[in-house]
């Protein structure tokens, strides 16, 4: 009994110093400035929430100069890059760490990118339906007053509905996520497709087998030849572009200066797909007469509120916590061994 006490207490106190060792790399992690990358990607989120606020609110109704409007679809443009820059360094750092994986790389990585996002992306379109609904049940789907140059001049996502299917059930590669009414996941259907692309060639690195390294390869030429839509335009191949590079960048196994705090929430990726639909909701709702200068700028105050407001609702309920998962993973790994 004594023999087996000091067994179980030498297990207990191996258990306990390989969970520390554990906590003290996940620590390291943290501290190479990794973490307030989800800092920067709500920034960028921000930027693009607000070029779309003007954009939708204050633009038709010249209510803003074209300077300043030009410089905020810039910035916008800039922030969508430097997403796939940030995406394609995050991407990057998760397949090598998964590299032990083997020949089940692909598979573990995108069954944990689909879990990453669709339970937001699908909120999204449930969302967007809702407010198509209503707007239509209202007969404010469409834009009947006289301003010009409008964003959106109908809330159309119904119609639309099909495409974002075939998109949902294709990952991206066909059909659009868009809906018409939800105009930012452009960019989320080409970073998908990007997932897809480089997914199959870290597999085909990485992977034990050469036939299964050549299954990737055919996989891949199959994915290419599957996507829909045409060439690329410059836009997308810059992103590509970028998203490729951040990936290679982690040959170099980069660490960054702390420069940004971390936030306690990572609410960008919901901000980044939630904001537009509800801004555009909130426009047909109140913006089919004329719009004064001072009624714009509340809007453009309000709709940011409520997407932020979402936002940060969605980071709590409904996107993944990277923090808590990854503890509960280590106490795995510890009660493994």
């Amino acid at each position: 009994m004594i023999t087996i006490g000091r067994q179980n207490g030498a297990r207990s106190a191996a258990l306990v110093c390989w969970a520390e060792q554990a906590a003290h790399r996940v620590q390291l992690m943290e501290d190479n400035g990794w973490n307030q990358l989800d800092t920067v990607r709500l920034i960028l989120a921000s930027i693009v929430a607000v070029d779309h606020a003007v954009g939708i609110f204050v633009s038709p109704f010249d209510l803003v100069g074209s300077q300043i409007s030009d410089a905020l679809s810039q910035a916008a443009e800039v922030a969508v890059e430097l997403f796939f820059l940030t995406s394609g360094l995050v991407i990057g750092r998760s397949l090598i760490g998964k590299s032990h994986y083997g020949d089940a790389l692909f598979l573990v990585f995108m069954t944990r990118r689909i879990a990453r996002i669709y339970p937001p992306l699908l909120f999204s379109v449930l969302l967007t339906v809702a407010m198509a609904l209503i707007l239509r049940a209202l007969g404010l789907d469409r834009y009947h007053g006289t301003a010009q140059a409008l964003t959106r001049d109908s809330f159309s996502y119904l119609d639309n509905l099909r495409d974002v299917g075939r998109a949902l059930l294709t990952f991206g590669f066909r059909g659009g996520l868009t809906g018409s009414s939800n105009g930012p996941l452009w960019s989320l259907a080409l970073e998908m497709q990007a997932y897809v692309v480089v997914g199959l060639l870290a597999q085909a690195f990485y992977s034990k087998r050469i036939w299964m390294a050549i299954l990737c390869l055919i996989g891949l030429a199959f994915a290419i030849r599957a996507r829909e839509g045409g060439p690329l335009n410059e836009l997308s191949v810059i992103c590509f572009g970028l998203f490729a590079l951040g990936v290679l960048l982690n040959i170099a196994k980069p660490s960054f200066p702390k420069l940004l705090p971390p936030i306690p929430i990572d609410f960008s990726y919901s901000l980044y797909i939630l904001h537009f639909p509800t801004m555009l909701f909130i426009f047909f709702l109140t913006c089919q007469e004329e719009v004064s200068a001072a009624k714009a700028w509340l809007l453009v105050s309000v709709s940011l509120i409520v997407a932020f407001a979402m936002s940060v609702l969605s980071g709590i309920f409904i996107e993944r916590h990277r923090g808590p998962r990854l503890r509960l993973e280590i106490r795995k790994e510890a009660l493994k061994h």
